[in-house]
């Protein structure tokens, strides 16, 4: 796995360079205009994009086929790229984790935006669930037809529930933005039973896992 995981990253050296100067230009801008945002929902974004990337030059490049002739198995291949969108959730994470650590320690509070370890934990539960959502389908149908499905999953999951779920509720008023409104909505009613829902998520992590070994050790490589 650990094989599968390096072959990953080498071959998505120019996109990780990338995606690390976005993350920086993300995070000064984050800085300059005091919006917390920046620091998360960007983190998101990679945390969905980077397993995309890793199986679109799979695809590219036939890895399948190649796969097959070469002493590695299909389900280590498979975890390898779960580990991937985990660790560009962690380390697009990292600004966000530095900026409630200044706060903590009251350095620079003028300059860092508003932050707390609970938006943090929040955010990196959301990008676990994200991840466990869109990998099945990325696997088993293909990127083309896989990301689509996925994200047409997600935004149901993570806009049209909350949506849902605040009825009447979910407009924003006055200066508060109509993303950043359902966002503290949706804490607000999460946050009390934030250690549940972060032991939801890894069950469903894990059956996610599961689905995709198996359904990739069903599929049929042509």
């Amino acid at each position: 796995m650990f094989a599968m995981l390096l072959k990953d990253i080498l071959s998505l050296k120019k996109n990780i360079i990338t995606y690390a100067a976005f993350l920086v230009l993300y995070t000064i801008i984050g800085i300059y205009a005091g919006d917390a945002g920046f620091f998360l929902s960007i983190s998101l974004v990679f945390c969905v994009m980077m397993p995309i990337t890793a199986l679109s030059v799979d695809e590219h490049c036939h890895w399948e086929r190649m796969q097959a002739c070469m002493p590695v198995t299909r389900g280590a291949s498979v975890i390898s790229k779960y580990v991937l969108a985990l660790l560009t959730l962690f380390f697009t994470l990292i600004p966000a984790f530095a900026a409630v650590a200044l706060r903590v320690l009251h350095i620079s509070d003028a300059v860092i935006p508003t932050l707390s370890g609970q938006d943090v934990i929040l955010m990196a539960i959301l990008g676990v669930f994200m991840t466990a959502l869109q990998m099945p389908f990325l696997i088993l149908l293909g990127v083309e037809k896989g990301r689509f499905i996925s994200m047409g999953v997600i935004l149901f999951v993570c806009f049209g529930i909350p949506i849902l779920i605040l009825r009447s509720n979910f407009i924003s008023r006055g200066t508060e933005r109509f993303l950043e409104h359902i966002y503290n909505e949706m804490a607000n009613h999460i946050q009390p039973g934030m250690w549940l829902l972060a032991f939801v998520t890894v069950i469903l992590l894990a059956i996610s896992i599961l689905i995709s070994v198996r359904g990739y050790q069903k599929k049929e490589i042509t």
